[in-house]
């Protein structure tokens, strides 16, 4: 697994750098998009962070990709208890969770199969940065998290700096 770091600044305009172990990028809105991806299993999960976004009166928040493909040649199961088939959320440095996408929605309680067969599965929001409480993030370290809520598990993570 490749772990890519992140550093947003919120000082009128947005920008964000990239950081791997292998090189050094930067990039400024959808120049280059930058992602954690996952191979286990026949599936492929990856998390993409696809360009950032300066929405007048919300704040900042960027736009997050969630993309869950099936590489092997039969189709694989996955079973959710309820009708919720993702999430997203923000934790800090300690591992605080500090949002959540699900916070507030609500869900059909039913147990849900579905098949990953050839169409992949694709999953975007928009992701504030925000905690609970409507507060932008503070300078620090956080982590973005993308859960497949279904069985088998599915979760992937990108790191990012708000400066």
């Amino acid at each position: 697994m490749l772990r890519r770091d992140f550093l947003l600044c919120f000082t009128g305009v947005v920008l964000i750098s990239a950081c791997s172990t292998a090189r050094k990028n930067s990039f400024l809105g959808q120049e280059m998009p930058a992602q954690d991806e996952i191979r286990k299993n026949g599936v492929v999960s990856t998390l993409k962070l696809d360009r950032i976004i300066d929405s007048t009166g919300s704040g900042p928040s960027f736009q997050a990709t969630f993309n869950i493909r099936n590489t092997s040649s039969f189709p694989i199961p996955f079973t959710f208890p309820n009708s919720q088939q993702y999430d997203f959320l923000i934790q800090d440095d300690a591992g605080q969770e500090l949002w959540k996408w699900s916070d507030g929605r609500f869900f059909a309680m039913m147990i849900v199969e579905k098949t990953l067969g050839g169409e992949p599965w694709v999953y975007r929001e928009r992701i504030p940065a925000v905690d609970r409480d409507g507060h932008f993030l503070p300078k620090g370290s956080y982590t973005l998290r993308a859960r497949l809520m279904g069985r088998p598990a599915v979760e992937n993570y990108l790191s990012f700096r708000v400066d």
